[in-house]
């Protein structure tokens, strides 16, 4: 005969004991939440493959019913997009379609810069002229099309004290930061800090997101 009372309790304690071991590692159950479970819609995009005509054309049906911002790679990730995802456009190729593109998509949307510096565990390493460099760099892409850039959001949520001094210096004026990373540095009297809950990335429209 079982003993349905000690099963579960069994059961319960072997679950809260499974709990404390995942957060003892680190594991994000807020995040996860957000991510997977909660029904609230994304606050931002972030824009990483616009450049690729299935991803451009649900990104657009999605912008045009739905009130969210769309921070957005430009030039200055050249590379690394193309490391990432193997195309083969030149770089005149790639500014000449992200121009275009982007000139639709700030029809509809709010549009912020999105610029992938360094993930945190080697964001220290990168000097206040490096990582001004590369955010003038995309901020002057953007304002060349008449974009004036507000927000920034950074790739990978790598950031520090100089990438929040660089914005500030650049003119950025709202921060984007991931409510479930914060860093502690958070801290200017220029910049307002945005925490983010909830983002997706424009490739995920494709297959998890109904325009």
């Amino acid at each position: 005969m079982i003993d349905f009372t000690s099963f579960f309790l069994g059961f319960i304690i072997a679950l809260v004991l499974g709990l404390i071991i995942l957060y003892g590692l680190g594991f994000d159950y807020k995040y996860m939440y957000y991510k997977f479970v909660a029904k609230e819609e994304p606050s931002e995009i972030h824009i990483e493959a616009i450049f690729t005509d299935k991803v451009y054309e649900k990104l657009i049906d999605y912008v045009k019913t739905h009130n969210v911002a769309c921070m957005v790679t430009t030039t200055s990730e050249y590379e690394l997009l193309k490391a990432k995802y193997g195309f083969d456009y030149t770089m005149d190729e790639f500014s000449r379609i992200l121009h275009n593109r982007y000139k639709v998509l700030s029809e509809y949307a709010k549009i912020g810069l999105h610029t992938h510096i360094a993930p945190n565990e080697v964001i220290d390493s990168f000097s206040y002229e490096d990582q001004h460099r590369k955010i003038v760099e995309g901020y002057n892409f953007l304002k060349s099309m008449n974009i004036i850039v507000e927000d920034f959001a950074p790739g990978w949520w790598g950031y520090n004290s100089i990438t929040i001094d660089a914005c500030k210096d650049i003119g950025i004026k709202n921060f984007h930061v991931n409510i479930h990373e914060l860093k502690g540095c958070e801290k200017s009297d220029k910049l307002n800090f945005v925490h983010v809950r909830k983002f997706i990335h424009d490739y995920e429209l494709v297959n998890r997101y109904k325009a």
